[in-house]
């Protein structure tokens, strides 16, 4: 019994759930309408709008969106009475929100897509031409409008796609509306780029109403065909639409007005024997059809045949479809047929033109008639002077038949301009960057230097024109900073002289020949000794950011810097950017050669302490050890100086200069006035002094830095000795003084024949090596 009431019980549960379900699904149906309590109210408010009291009927409206917020009666209601009041903006938001809340209503949408395009909100029209279409996807104005707002906003993949849907709607029996909008659709595909999408809808158009279609729609696909370099399918075209008769040795029959569809194209282009060309087709489509046999590689007499009648019209009025027939012509390399054409035009009134007269140029060029091609190429720089490619072709032309000079004036233009005149004067003529390039080229292959730094330092100029000129502190100021402050200090240093007048765009030259450029002219600048135009280039290249991303250039240029810097005397700056070089190689002699270099003439002590530091980290450095002990023996530290000598000594006994360096140590502490054990320090310093002899060998060098140490001891009868070997001995390198040691040692030997009495020797000495 207890079962039977659980099973009933469980059966009048599910009945009042599908009951409730079926209660939902007709509920479902009838959605966002008001609820039938507040029908009355609705429809007092519909009352109020009608006599005119629109405060009222908004606050009912207010009070029904409150209770039944999914409800789209009220909005509606509150939209049209905003638009009544004038407040259009307000009306289309409560219009929209009933839109949604009422989405199947078409006529809405629409409607609100109009409001929206008299707000100029373009993309909100188009999102309510969606909603329509959306329940109304058969509605060929909706698409058309949505299409051309698409392209309105410039989206013209979405407008292709709204264009296509109307094609597709468009009954059979509206061929001549299929085409024309067919016509646009294509022309758009064309104008962004997509020309096989315009290729496909004109051909489809083509197959579906063919008795509409006229010589512009063949035109048409014809020049889309030949954009897309489909000769053959041009060709056939052409044919096909009108009239054309070929016979082919590949084919028995003609092509005359098959359709399209049905024609295969060979894997290879087959040779046309003759052609039959009707007498009333267009001169375009003629002119195309002799194109495309030209590009298909067919005989020159079919070809001579078809665009015969071209050539009895005037050059003046047809002088477009000549250059297109001379450009097919070049393009396929038959420059011999393409001559005559150009020079007709070239001589014509109407297109005596740049343009034609390149081309001729061009032509020419490639027959190997240098002579004209260099006549045409001037007559295009006189009609149009900034036309870079025919003045390097011109220069081109000029060095090949050796006018160096003429070549050079080609290219030339004035691109410096004078304190005086206003940078943005755009009259005056700039110089292009690409032609001043190679003009630079021809003078560094011409070893013309001296131009070659003046133009190349101009077209660094503008390379390097990311270079601030302000005015900031001087050189001795820059040497005192570190090293990660001077790129800042230089960058906004006043290092560019002049203004440039330069057009073009830099990355015409590629950065790898910038690079070349800038060391060829250091090279030459070096060559000239102009040191501070060197000193100038290398601190600007220094701190402009055309470099910096290569970080094996960046360090050519700081290797650069020192050496201008060097060369021009700048030793306090040179010896700033010396220092990380050191610390980053210190293994690499050639910087320590030139580092003591630098330093012996900078005149100051800081170098010392730098030595010092870095000792610590290179202990087994021999020129690091031989440095600090040359810095300890100038400062008068022998003891520290010797120590840092036998050091290196223990790591080369082969080295004859530290030999030289440990005995004139000891010598040097013998001389002092309070030394300890003079003879014991006298013995040792030439024990090393004829060590060094025993490994330098017996040369003037020798004898002269011996005879010096005795001297300086006051051991003239030896010193006297030894300055004779000197005078003696050969030189080491016959052209070059500064090797030759014989005027220090005669004038080293008359002042001790002046000292000891004798001044008519020491007279003779001074007279035979000591004058000028």
């Amino acid at each position: 019994m207890d079962d039977t009431k659980e099973i009933n019980a469980f059966e009048v549960e599910m009945r009042i759930d599908r009951e409730f379900k079926k209660q939902k699904k007709k509920s479902r149906g009838r959605r966002n309408r008001v609820p039938k309590a507040l029908t009355g109210l609705m429809g007092e408010a519909n009352l109020c709008f009608a006599r005119g009291d629109h405060e009222d009927a908004i606050k009912m409206c207010m009070e029904i969106i409150r209770q039944a917020p999914s409800s789209y009666e009220p909005f509606q209601l509150l939209g049209m009475i905003y638009e009544e009041k004038g407040d259009v903006e307000r009306s289309l938001q409560f219009c929209l929100i009933a839109a949604h809340l009422s989405p199947r209503d078409v006529e809405e949408w629409v409607k609100l897509a109009e409001m929206s395009l008299e707000q100029d909100n373009i993309k909100q029209a188009i999102l309510c031409y969606g909603k329509a279409l959306k329940y109304d996807p058969t509605n060929i104005g909706l698409l058309w409008e949505r299409g051309n707002l698409y392209k309105k906003v410039e989206d013209h993949k979405k407008a292709m796609e709204c264009f296509q849907g109307v094609l597709k709607l468009l009954p059979p029996n509206e061929g001549e509306k299929y085409l024309e909008l067919a016509r646009e659709i294509a022309l758009t595909y064309h104008t962004i780029g997509d020309t096989s999408q315009a290729i496909e809808t004109l051909e489809q158009s083509i197959a579906n109403h063919p008795d509409y279609i006229n010589s512009e729609d063949v035109n048409m696909l014809a020049e889309l065909h030949m954009t897309e370099k489909q000769y053959w399918n041009a060709l056939q075209l052409i044919c096909n639409q009108c009239g054309v008769e070929i016979q082919c040795e590949s084919l028995s029959e003609s092509l005359e007005n098959p359709i399209i569809d049905d024609i295969t194209v060979p894997a290879e282009n087959p040779i046309i024997d003759d052609i039959t060309v009707p007498a009333e087709i267009s001169i375009d489509l003629r002119v195309k059809l002799a194109i495309c046999l030209i590009h298909s590689k067919q005989s020159l007499g079919c070809i001579k045949k078809t665009v015969g009648p071209l050539f009895e019209e005037s050059p003046d009025e047809m002088g477009d479809l000549y250059l297109d027939v001379a450009e097919a012509y070049i393009d396929t390399g038959h420059y011999g047929e393409a001559k005559p054409i150009l020079a007709t035009l070239a001589n014509s009134n109407k297109y005596n033109l740049a343009a034609v007269w390149l081309r001729y140029a061009e032509c020419v060029n490639s027959l190997g008639e240098v002579q004209l091609a260099s006549h045409c190429y001037s007559k295009v720089i006189e009609l149009a002077p900034s036309h870079l490619e025919a003045r390097l072709a011109l220069s081109a032309i000029q060095q090949q038949l050796g006018h160096t000079d003429e070549a050079l004036k080609v290219l030339s233009q004035d691109g410096v301009q004078d304190e005086d005149v206003s940078s943005d004067d755009e009259t005056t003529p700039r110089q292009d960057v690409q032609l001043l390039h190679h003009k630079c080229k021809i003078l560094k292959i011409q070893s013309r230097t001296e131009e070659f730094v003046e133009n190349t330092l101009l077209l660094l100029a503008f390379f390097f024109r990311d270079v601030k000129t302000a005015s900031s502190q001087d050189d001795d100021s820059i040497g005192k900073i570190s090293h990660k402050k001077r790129r800042y200090y230089l960058h906004k240093s006043n290092i560019i002289h002049r203004r440039v007048l330069l057009s073009g765009n830099e990355n015409v030259v590629s950065q790898d020949e910038w690079w070349s450029l800038y060391i060829e002219v250091c090279n030459a600048l070096i060559k000239l000794k102009q040191y501070k135009n060197l000193e100038q280039l290398a601190a600007t290249a220094y701190a402009s950011t055309q470099f910096t991303k290569d970080p094996v250039k960046l360090k050519e240029l700081d290797f650069i810097c020192l050496l201008a810097h060097t060369f021009s005397g700048n030793h306090r700056l040179a010896y700033n950017f010396i220092r990380p070089m050191i610390m980053e190689n210190p293994d690499n002699n050639q910087l320590w050669n030139l580092f003591t270099q630098i330093i012996s003439c900078t005149h100051d002590s800081r170098h010392n302490r730098f030595c010092l530091r870095l000792m610590l980290k290179h202990t087994e450095n021999q020129a690091l050890c031989i440095l600090n002990g040359h810095n300890a023996f100038l400062s008068g530290s022998l003891k520290h100086a010797l120590g840092e000598y036998m050091r290196a000594f223990k790591r080369d006994r082969t080295d004859p200069m530290l030999s030289l360096c440990i005995g004139l140590t000891f010598i040097h502490m013998a001389s002092q006035k309070y030394a300890v054990k003079r003879h014991s320090l006298i013995a040792q310093g030439f024990a090393f002094l004829q060590k060094y002899i025993d490994t330098r060998g017996e040369w003037q060098e020798s004898y002269y830095n011996i005879g010096r140490a005795f001297h300086q001891l006051g051991l003239v009868h030896l010193a006297i000795n030894f300055y004779k070997k000197a005078l003696a001995s050969p030189v080491i390198l016959e052209d070059d003084d500064n090797f030759d040691l014989r005027s220090q040692a005669a004038y080293n030997l008359s002042l001790i024949y002046q000292n000891s009495g004798s001044p008519q020797l020491a007279r003779e000495l001074l007279l035979q090596y000591c004058v000028i």
